[in-house]
This record gives structure tokens, C-alpha cells and sequence, in this order.
């Protein structure tokens, strides 16, 4: 499928220089941080590959700068977004300072609450009668976002977030919880930070490759068809919720005193703003408006809210007289 110039220009170039100026804030934070976020990209593109490859539930847009070939490419500004994406949250979570194993938690709930908003626009979808095969090539039409990937949804599922099947989003908080907890634990079990450049390179290489592993193995373990659609919207409302509650509950432990960062919120907030101003000046989903509208606007919000969290005291000093 071929996308316009502008939105090809439009996805790649942002996230290449947003892309630079987050692995020059790694390289700030430290040796093990920078080589943590080159493994993220690698991470973020074999993860990729092997999703397409195993379940063809979805193709890429050919985005220019792709790796491997059509319909089982990957474009690098993927790999790109997932390290940034990584990176961001994690950095969010250490703010507030949670016990590092909570962290994982709402490390990937911060993550999907940003993709809950994100995919509705850029991607698209198809019906298909039969699922396992790849539908880039198929004629029939497509309906949701721009259509930078395509999804394949079988004609008798009704399990969608707008136009993007449940399971993506619970996909999205096993990738980042997976990855979270290796390059957390390597820290407080192994001490890496304390490593060399060489065993550090080496150790985040077999990390990638367990976190790959543990999405594999749940994989097996967890089959979405199984659940039906009140199972699946169960399971992502307590994945989203459990973390997100646990903070709640022991509230006046954390810290909300950082200085406002919006080096860090850049991400997000381009996520946020591209999201819903796409969606409100192409009529994204115009059928199902004025709700459709209403409900991904108060998504952003309850996104915008939570990466606030650590500067939340900063706020409120600033509204004191």
C-alpha cells in the first residue's frame, strides 16, 4: 500500500530527530542507558518481524527506510518509537519512585494508555475472511486511520478498540513490561551499570533476547480467541487499572516535586496533539461521532494527566499565590 509523500515525511522525519534527541538524554543518564536504548530499537524491530511473520494479523505501509522485505518488512522508525516510547516511561515511573518491581507495572500501562490514542489514527484496518494470511495486497476497503499499518480483523470480531483489535493493546503492555523488567532487574540484581562497555553490550543482548522469549512463551500461554470480547476488554481494564490504582492507594509515598520536563514529554505530547488533531481534521471515524470523538479526547486526557504525575507539586506551587 502507498502512502502520500506528506505522511510518510510526516511519520518518519519527527521520529528520527525525536529519535536523536532521546539517545542524546540516554547518553546523559549514563553508559548502560545509551547502549539499553540501542538494544530497545533492536529490540522493537525483531519483536516486530516476528509478530508480522507469526500471526500476518498486520503489514506495514512502506515507509521508505524499511527493513526486510514486503509484507514482512518493518520500517526503523518502529524500532525507533518503541526504544523512545521505552525510554520515556521508564523515566516517568523512576520519577515518582516506586519500588523498582512496580515500576514494570506502570511502565507499560503509562505505554499503552499513549497507544490507546495513537493507533485509532495511524493505522488502518481490513475485514478478512480468513485470518493467518496477509491482507496488504487485499482490495477490499479499508476503514480507521491513515493506514500506516494495516490490519487484518476477521469479519466476526467485534473485540476493537475504534477499529484496532483488543489484543494489539494487550500486546503492547507484555512488550513493554517484558523489556522494562529485564533492564530493571539487570540493575538491581546484577549491578550492570557497574559493568564494563564490552559486558554491558553483551549482557543487553541476551536481555533483548529474553524479553523476546517471555513474549513468546505468554504468547502460548494466552489465547485472546479464547477469552471473547468481554474476556479481552476485562483483562486490558485490569491491566490498565491495577498499576494505576496501586499508585492511588499509596499516594502520599511518591514524588510529585520534579521540575516540569518537557524534553521528556515531547514524545507524548506529539503523540497526543498528531492524534487528536488528525482525527478531528479528517473526520477519522465519522460514523460513530460524536462519541468516538468524546471517547479518544478523554483518553488523551487521562494520558496527559498520568506523565504529569511527577510534576504534579510543581503545579500546584505554580497556582499558589
Amino acid at each position: 500500500m502507498h502512502l502520500s509523500t506528506w505522511v510518510v515525511l510526516g511519520t518518519i522525519v519527527p521520529i528520527f530527530a525525536m529519535g536523536v534527541w532521546y539517545m542524546m538524554r540516554a547518553v546523559r543518564a549514563g553508559r548502560y542507558d545509551a547502549l539499553a536504548f540501542v538494544a530497545c530499537i533492536v529490540y522493537g524491530i525483531a519483536l516486530e518481524r516476528l509478530a508480522i511473520r507469526t500471526t500476518e494479523s498486520y503489514s506495514y505501509a512502506d515507509l521508505w527506510l524499511m527493513f526486510g522485505r514486503s509484507p514482512n518488512w518493518v520500517p526503523y522508525t518502529i524500532g525507533i518509537t518503541w526504544a523512545i516510547v521505552i525510554f520515556v516511561v521508564m523515566q516517568t515511573s523512576d520519577r515518582l519512585g516506586l519500588p523498582w518491581g512496580m515500576r514494570i507495572w506502570l511502565d507499560a500501562s503509562l505505554a499503552t494508555t499513549l497507544d490507546l490514542v495513537i493507533d485509532p489514527v495511524s493505522s488502518a484496518s481490513r475485514w478478512v475472511v480468513h485470518t493467518g494470511v496477509s491482507c496488504m495486497n487485499d482490495t477490499t476497503p479499508l476503514f480507521g486511520g491513515f493506514g500506516v499499518w494495516t490490519w487484518c480483523v476477521p469479519n466476526d470480531d467485534r473485540a476493537l478498540w475504534f477499529t484496532i483489535p483488543l489484543a494489539n493493546f494487550i500486546g503492547w503492555f507484555a512488550v513493554v513490561a517484558a523489556m522494562s523488567f529485564v533492564l530493571r532487574a539487570s540493575r538491581a540484581w546484577l549491578g550492570a551499570e557497574r559493568w564494563s562497555a564490552a559486558a554491558q553490550s553483551a549482557l543487553l543482548v541476551g536481555l533483548v533476547a529474553l524479553a523476546l522469549a517471555l513474549l513468546k512463551a505468554s504468547a502460548r500461554f494466552y489465547q485472546h480467541e479464547m477469552l471473547g470480547v468481554s474476556g479481552q476488554r476485562a483483562v486490558l481494564a485490569a491491566l490498565l487499572v491495577l498499576p494505576l490504582a496501586y499508585v492511588a492507594v499509596n499516594w502520599r509515598r511518591w514524588n510529585y516535586s520534579h521540575p516540569l520536563d518537557l524534553g521528556l514529554l515531547a514524545m507524548p505530547i506529539f503523540g497526543w496533539a498528531g492524534g487528536i488533531g488528525s482525527f478531528f481534521i479528517t473526520g477519522i471515524d465519522r460514523s460513530a461521532w460524536p462519541m468516538a470523538a468524546v471517547r479518544l479526547t478523554l483518553t488523551a486526557l487521562c494520558g496527559v494527566a498520568l506523565y504529569l504525575l511527577p510534576y504534579a507539586a510543581t503545579f500546584k506551587r505554580r497556582s499558589t499565590p
